[in-house]
């Protein structure tokens, strides 16, 4: 009996699904290693020698992929380290100090009119830490301050008060930009969770050891700051993101074919273990549910052949607004991929309602999506990847929508195969050209099969077979991270379509 090498990969991959495992980041890892003991000296010292020493010819840190918030608050928050540390006017640190600061003043502006999206906890995070850089150093330039923005925050403090930090709400993941001293500090360690953190962000987490927290909670923070450490000194954009990891990782799979066989009820159980009412969050610790995940999982569950997804479904009605879907209640600026995922959800319900309601969002999808179509994702930062998702959204109900998209997609999969080094795509968007294409042609749409023909066998020699990865971080939140499981998922299921699609296309 022929076993494909790439379902193989794939049931490995699902027999191992975790909490999340992720390369570490500058950000959190310049956060945690701002902390100081009792006498002043460096908390986590390796930390701060480890995003030191990666500094970019520019003054920048960062991912090395070029993503402008993440490069602009990664920078950010080694400026602010080395404040906090104060080793920013030290001779040997001030060349560090001064060629970042110079980097920021130069960008930051750029940065915030581009149209990239902004990051998660932006309008908290930036002007905490930038504050915190200006009053420590009084020879630099002010001209990075927000003052427009700092308003708004003061407005949104007020407005939602102590139940910031008393109340589980999605700000926890950016606790680091709320808690200025040890009373509010206090309250939010009301919000810990069982494993030690605050929205399971290490960064949020370093507030309740910066602000000296006493007791179970100071001890139960630090254990988690530790084991967010990767075995490089580098510290992870979030620890435990169970539910994410498990959804986004089977939905790709589920589109190109994949069969899960015995371990359906199993998984659909341990989707089912963190429901609410509100429906599912990415982790475990971080119970804070959103639309995303929650229209994933149903999905999910229903490939996985749960029989009554409908009630499942009822937890969307939180997250409507009048033309789109939130991702969270309160959310400013609307995620394309958030609502391209609950369109899918709304189309596999296939109710009168769900119809009605999936119309509402291609309105949406249209006036945002299909007139800019090189738009950036919020939660995604490229645009092959957005593309990718489409297609597997639109199928089989909106088959008469899609040859914009596909043009769109065969266009970048075309000039990265003809100018490489210039059109570069990595792993993961590869994968989602892919499969993409390849579900739209399953569909019966007209497709290039010989320019996927050369992406497949491009992506096949360079992942060797999806698993060797490059695992670059294009995946964002307060700055740009690599979920491992979920980017091979998405490269196996370019792998694994294109197979099961050999006798049809090529």
């Amino acid at each position: 009996m022929y076993y494909s090498p790439y379902q193989t990969k794939a049931n490995d991959l699902v027999a191992n699904f975790g909490e999340g495992k992720m390369q570490g980041v500058i950000y959190d890892t310049a956060l945690v290693g701002s902390l100081t003991d009792n006498v002043g000296n460096p908390r986590f010292p390796y930390q701060a020698e480890y995003v030191l020493s990666r500094q970019f010819e520019d003054g920048s840190w960062g991912a090395p992929n070029f993503i402008p918030y993440d490069r602009l608050l990664s920078t950010t928050a080694v400026l602010y380290m080395m404040v906090e540390l104060g080793i920013h006017n030290r001779s040997f640190f001030r060349p560090y100090f001064e060629r970042g600061y110079a980097w920021v003043e130069e960008n930051f502006r750029k940065i915030l009119d581009s149209p990239y999206p902004r990051s998660v906890g932006f309008e908290f995070i930036y002007p905490h830490m930038i504050e915190r850089i200006l009053s420590a150093d009084g020879s630099i330039s002010e001209r990075v301050r927000l003052p427009k923005l700092e308003r708004i925050v003061e407005q949104k403090l007020e407005t939602f008060g102590e139940g910031i930090y008393r109340f589980p709400t999605p700000l926890v993941f950016s606790a680091e930009g709320l808690v200025k001293n040890v009373e509010q500090a206090t309250m939010i360690s009301s919000l810990q969770s069982e494993n030690g953190s605050l929205g399971a962000s290490p960064s949020s987490t370093t507030v309740l050891l910066k602000y000296g927290v006493k007791g179970a909670v100071k001890q139960k923070a630090y254990q988690y700051i530790q084991n967010s450490i990767l075995r490089d000194n580098s510290v992870v954009h979030f620890r435990d993101y169970t539910y994410m990891n498990i959804v986004y990782s089977l939905y790709p799979l589920f589109k190109s074919g994949f069969q899960i066989g015995s371990g359906s009820i199993y998984l659909t159980n341990r989707i089912k273990s963190g429901w609410t009412k509100y429906g599912l969050s990415f982790g475990k610790a971080f119970p804070v549910p959103d639309a995303d995940d929650t229209a994933v999982a149903i999905v999910d569950m229903h490939y996985m052949g749960e029989r009554d997804i409908t009630k499942y479904a009822e937890a969307l009605k939180f997250y409507e607004a009048e033309d789109h879907y939130k991702t969270y209640p309160g959310e400013i600026g609307q995620s394309l991929l958030n609502n391209l995922h609950v369109l899918d959800l709304l189309l596999t319900l296939n109710t009168d309602e769900s119809v009605e309601k999936a119309e509402k969002i291609l309105k949406f999808i249209d006036r945002n999506l299909r007139q800019n179509i090189q738009q950036l994702g919020k939660y995604h930062s490229s645009v092959a990847f957005q593309l990718g998702s489409m297609l597997l959204a639109m199928f089989p109900q909106l088959d008469t929508m899609a040859s914009s998209y596909i043009v769109k997609l065969e266009m970048i999969l075309k000039e990265f195969i003809e100018s490489p080094k210039e059109k570069y795509l990595f792993d993961e968007e590869l994968g989602a050209c892919l499969f993409g294409l390849l579900h739209a042609h399953k569909h019966g749409q007209d497709v290039n099969c010989d320019l996927i023909r050369r992406g497949f066998e491009i992506l096949d020699v360079r992942t060797q077979g999806g698993s060797k990865l490059d695992y670059i971080p294009l995946w964002t939140s307060k700055v740009a991270y690599a979920p491992r499981h979920i980017i091979r998922a998405n490269v196996l299921s370019g792998l694994l379509y294109y197979e099961k699609m050999a006798d049809v296309c090529f």
